[in-house]
């Protein structure tokens, strides 16, 4: 039996068990299996699409099973593959370096770090790394292909040569390995090299793909006699072998640009932007190109697209160059005025048109020119040793797991809400709407824990959803209208809820919410009628002096609020949410002992409920009583793990105290369980300074202004302290 048959196999023996225990209705049972089958499956998925070259896909699934089953070396080096495909190459150094230190002796985690630190430029590092994999297996020539580039890299060229004769002898000679070591001297402008090789390999097949593109570009770094001839010819065969790609079509473009046959310069750059219209070089060259043929208006479009991007310090020489080509064009337009504007924003920029006329070819043909990464040209030639996978098969296996997922996630949402957990329902109910968005119930559901959480904007968002679905449904379009309501939308809420209403008319939440709508609305006399049936169907109702508690509490008419708290408490001293609201009200007014006690009175009845354990714990760190807000921050993150706020509160306390290690951890979960945050950021960013972090400091500071000014500008005022938000 095969290793992924024995895996199939296990993961469905757990599934069953812990559908068995769920149907039981034993929790805690059913909760253990289901994060296990989570775990698997999360890294069967991830390691799946890790292997299709998926990589950001296979990032976030082995992310999910490494929180699930932490220090499991397949999980973690799994991921560190995924970080170095998807680019996250110090992500992937950083686990790699943690089992390399574990296993030293794994020529799989030696290979993997030295080509990880390769693309970090660690190239002393990659060697060291590298030559000691191959110790360990000599047969593998990714990795001794890796190190002939590091070599390379360190300029010691006899030494990447006895590598690759070493490789050579072992693979055999083919068109296929030329064309790696042109791409290989290529890359480190070893000229002369790269061209001999690509020579080789057109001589053992004449049509294979991507050599003679690269050949091109090989000569025409060189500069020789004679060179752009010679490669607009060869660029004409790899369009004419390999036609539908941007680069070498784009690059013949230019190519006739610079012998000034426009005619022939434009039809192919034409081609080009039909291919990838997103790339912003081809509208510089065929503006220029348009204006040397006479026409101007074509050219001052492209120009003036081109400028949109907003080029960076690098492209000075270019932004200057278009401003130049751009004041030609308005000036043949006959626009003089906005011709002077353009030339003098040239000439701050660039005044030597010759200049960029010289140096224009030669930023394209750098390792690191544009046309690099226009056209992707780091992936022009892959090396594997790998079979293609099954397609079918893995397509199979993927929805499989697809499937197990989001059933998965589905049971462990119901467990948190039967523990009155909904910070974590909702977690699980976001994963499978996201997993799987066509689950049946899923955005019901989802909508239902949200608005519980008074996550208003993503209630509102699902149960919409959800009612487009299924319009005929009363309790959904209840549900739906409250939580427009809430949201602040009485707009969309009033039809909502006047046909909740025909369903059950005597509804206190219904019609409070129906009256202040109307209201709001400027509707009067129907919002008196709705009002007189509230009072008259409920005087003796907690549940009605909750609702007008409320909808007081939400227009910040506080006293009334507190009034109407305590009269739903005196008909129902277990009111659910009544002390938690007098709790919240007390925060802003530094009142934190009345606060400490209501939030203590909530626990009282409903000891459940994480979101009044968060609340209580910051009052009492108001209190300066850190050891049980300590106690109980820790233990609202371990029962609701999807709680950003309380990791926030967490990790911000721990790091006061000199806890950077955990105090970091805590915060970089209520970075990933809610991105959005500026503050989470901020904390975030300042513990990574205290920890000599200055890169990841700079970036998480950088992203919380970002996010502050989006805050500024989209959304109203905030608490100035996150920590009173609920």
């Amino acid at each position: 039996m095969s290793a992924q048959t024995g895996s199939q196999s296990g993961l469905r023996q757990t599934y069953t068990a812990a559908e068995a225990a769920f149907k039981r209705h034993q929790w805690d049972l059913a909760q253990q299996l289901f994060e296990q089958v989570l775990a698997e499956a999360y890294g069967e998925r991830g390691r799946l699409l890790e292997s299709e070259n998926q990589f950001a896909a296979a990032v976030g699934d082995l992310e999910w099973a490494g929180k699930l089953r932490p220090r499991n070396f397949d999980v973690e080096y799994h991921l560190a593959l995924a970080y170095s495909g998807n680019g996250q190459y110090e992500s992937a150094e950083q686990i790699l370096s943690r089992l390399q230190a574990r296993r030293f002796r794994r020529a799989d985690v030696l290979a993997a770090l030295g080509r990880a630190e390769s693309s970090l430029g660690k190239f002393q590092l990659a060697r060291k790394h590298l030559q000691q994999a191959l110790l360990l297996n000599p047969a593998d020539h990714l990795s001794a292909y890796t190190l002939g580039l590091v070599l390379l890299a360190q300029k010691d060229v006899s030494a990447a040569t006895r590598v690759f004769v070493r490789l050579q002898k072992a693979l055999g000679d083919s068109a296929r390995w030329r064309l790696l070591l042109g791409r290989a001297y290529f890359d480190n402008s070893y000229n002369q090299q790269a061209e001999v090789e690509l020579r080789r390999a057109l001589a053992l097949d004449p049509g294979i793909h991507f050599a003679h593109h690269l050949l091109a570009l090989c000569v025409l770094r060189q500069d020789l006699p004679g060179a752009r001839e010679e490669a607009q010819r060869h660029l004409e065969v790899e369009i004419s072998n390999h036609p539908g790609e941007e680069a070498p079509v784009f690059m013949l473009g230019v190519v006739l640009e610079s012998r000034r046959d426009w005619a022939g310069a434009r039809s192919y750059l034409d081609a080009a932007q039909k291919l990838a219209p997103e790339e912003a070089g081809v509208y510089l060259h065929r503006g220029h190109v348009e204006l040397e043929a006479g026409d101007a208006s074509a050219a001052a479009a492209d120009l003036e697209h081109w400028l949109t991007v907003d080029p960076d310090d690098s492209a000075k020489a270019e932004s200057g160059q278009a401003h130049f080509l751009l004041s030609r064009a308005y000036l043949a337009l006959g626009q003089t005025d906005k011709s002077l504007a353009e030339a003098k924003k040239a000439q701050s920029l660039s005044s030597e048109h010759a200049t960029w006329e010289r140096e224009k070819m030669a930023q394209l043909l750098s390792p690191k020119s544009s046309l690099d990464s226009a056209s992707n040209t780091h992936a022009l030639v892959n090396w594997t040793e790998l079979q293609p996978p099954n397609i079918a098969a893995a397509s199979q296996l993927k929805e499989l797991y697809t499937k197990v997922l989001a059933n998965s996630h589905d049971r462990l949402a119901i467990i948190a809400a039967n523990r009155n957990n909904l910070e974590e329902a909702v977690r699980h109910f976001e994963r499978v709407s996201q997993i799987q968005p066509n689950f049946p119930g899923i955005d019901f559901n989802l909508g239902l824990a949200a608005f519980r959480t008074q996550r208003l904007a993503e209630a509102v968002a699902a149960l919409q959803r959800a009612a487009k679905a299924d319009p005929a449904n009363d309790l959904l379009r209840q549900l739906l209208g409250r939580a427009e309501f809430e949201y602040g939308d009485c707009d969309a809420a009033i039809p909502d809820l006047e046909a909740a209403l025909t369903a059950q008319p005597d509804d206190p939440g219904l019609l409070l919410s129906l009256g202040t709508c109307l209201g709001r609305a400027n509707r009067e006399s129907e919002a008196e009628l709705v009002f007189a049936r509230l009072l008259k169907a409920h005087a003796n109702s907690p549940e009605l002096h909750m609702f007008l508690a409320q909808g007081a509490y939400a227009m910040n008419r506080i006293p009334d609020a507190r009034t109407e708290f305590n009269n739903a408490l005196l008909l129902d001293p277990h009111t659910p949410d009544a002390h938690f609201y007098l709790g919240m009200m007390a925060l802003p007014q530094a009142d934190f002992l009345t606060a400490e006690r209501e939030f203590r009175a909530e626990l009282e009845s409903y000891p459940g409920n994480q979101k009044v354990r968060y609340h209580l714990a910051f009052a009492l760190l108001r209190e300066q009583k850190r050891d049980e807000a300590m106690r109980l921050l820790e233990e609202v993150t371990q029962a609701a793990p999807g709680y950003a706020q309380a990791h926030y509160s967490f990790g911000k306390t721990l790091v006061e105290e000199g806890q950077l290690v955990r105090g970091i951890a805590e915060l970089e979960e209520a970075v990933r369980d809610d991105p959005g945050k500026a503050y989470s950021h901020y904390q975030l960013g300042r513990a990574y300074m205290r920890q000599g972090k200055l890169a990841d400091a700079r970036r998480e500071l950088e992203l919380a202004a970002k996010l502050k000014d989006e805050e500024r500008n989209h959304q109203p005022a905030a608490s100035a302290d996150p920590d009173l938000r609920q």
